[in-house]
């Protein structure tokens, strides 16, 4: 199988073989690739490459947890809200 890490060379028709095999693993299909690093393994891509890994890459962007729709912005602001609201209780 020939792929690519993080969508590096996509355009030539190679798969990113870190999302097939994370999509895989959620699954409960063992894709026999070790990406329990993947931070590390990310962090080797962008030193010998030169490249960055997409802030919204699956898996390994550095906003894979970030919501945008309008419904997690608002909860994401109410908390944020209360954040505050309780570090100025505590000064």
């Amino acid at each position: 199988m020939e792929g690519t890490l993080f969508g590096n060379g996509e355009r030539t028709g190679n798969l990113d073989i870190v999302i097939v095999a994370l999509n895989l693993f959620s699954q409960g299909i063992k894709p026999e690739l070790d990406f329990s690093n993947l931070e590390k393994i990310r962090e080797v891509y962008e030193r010998c490459t030169g490249m960055v890994v997409p802030q919204r890459q699956p898996y390994s962007g550095e906003l894979v947890f970030t919501a945008f729709s309008g419904s997690h912005q608002d909860a994401i602001a109410k908390v944020l809200l209360i954040k505050r609201q309780k570090a100025k209780v505590k000064k």
